[in-house]
């Protein structure tokens, strides 16, 4: 990892205690098992949590050598407006929530999704904008996704019926002006993975999915078929269904419009 100057100064294993490290929700650099990495406190866990997670994702204070001064923090401006985040889903979520089927998603907590639940919490209006899989249909479809601000030209492969080929782009490299559905969050809870319940893994909108089809198809019981589906998409340690790790839970009403467009007219 590349050494942390100030004003000149090599200041990558120049640390002060722990105690002296701003606990504001600023990302800082800290100084751990030889390494600098950065991270920012969470009031709700108690807990350091890593920009750039390593093996692990959250260190307590007894873990950490020292807190390195001379990093540049800052918070980020909402200038005036309600924040709103990124969060990916596969093409059968998508269609599941086109469909009305799919209202909650649970994450396993990171700065991102517990700043979400602190907003909500705070009574403030929270959004999720809704990445999917991808494409540019019109114009030069190598283009960089970045640099084309026009929504129409963008095709959405869970609403795709065509058969043109076409590039298409994973979810993660959607932007923000290609997302077409918002999801304004209305409950936001953190708690143990295994305390979700059958009428909420009918809410997650696995029932008739067609990624878990097979999963259903085997005859187990709601929760059984989730924690199968669970597996598949979280197998670091410490995350599985067996690990039962604590995740935050949003519950969101969708809406089939980009997240801009919510938030000016008040949505």
């Amino acid at each position: 990892m590349a050494d942390v100057t100030h004003s000149g100064e090599n200041v990558a294993n120049r640390t002060v205690p722990i105690s002296e490290a701003p606990k504001d929700g600023r990302t800082v650099e800290l100084r751990y098992d030889g390494l600098n990495v950065k991270a920012a406190w969470c009031d709700e866990t108690g807990q350091w949590l890593l920009r750039e997670p390593l093996v692990i994702e959250s260190l307590t204070d007894s873990q950490i050598a020292g807190y390195v001064p001379g990093m540049r923090t800052k918070h980020r401006r909402s200038q005036g407006k309600p924040n709103a985040r990124p969060v990916s889903f596969t093409t059968a979520m998508v269609n599941a929530l086109l469909v009305g089927r799919k209202r909650q998603t649970r994450h396993v907590p990171s700065p991102v999704w517990l700043q979400a639940k602190a907003q909500h919490d705070a009574g403030k209006k929270c959004y999720l904008w809704v990445r999917e899989t991808w494409a540019i249909g019109q114009h030069d479809a190598n283009a960089p996704p970045d640099d084309r601000k026009d929504a129409s030209a963008v095709v959405h492969c869970a609403s795709f019926s065509g058969t043109p080929a076409l590039k298409w782009r994973p979810s993660v490299h959607m932007p923000r002006h290609a997302s077409r559905i918002t999801l304004k969050v209305t409950r936001a809870t953190l708690g143990p993975l295994h305390k979700i319940t059958a009428r909420d893994v009918k809410q997650e909108g696995l029932h008739g999915a067609e990624d878990v089809d097979t999963i259903w198809q085997h005859g187990l019981r709601p929760i059984e078929a989730y924690a199968q589906y669970w597996d598949q998409m979280h197998s670091r340690a410490g995350c599985t269904w067996d690990d039962n790790p604590d995740v935050v839970t949003f519950t969101f009403e969708p809406i089939e419009a980009n997240v801009d467009d919510v938030i000016t007219q008040g949505l």
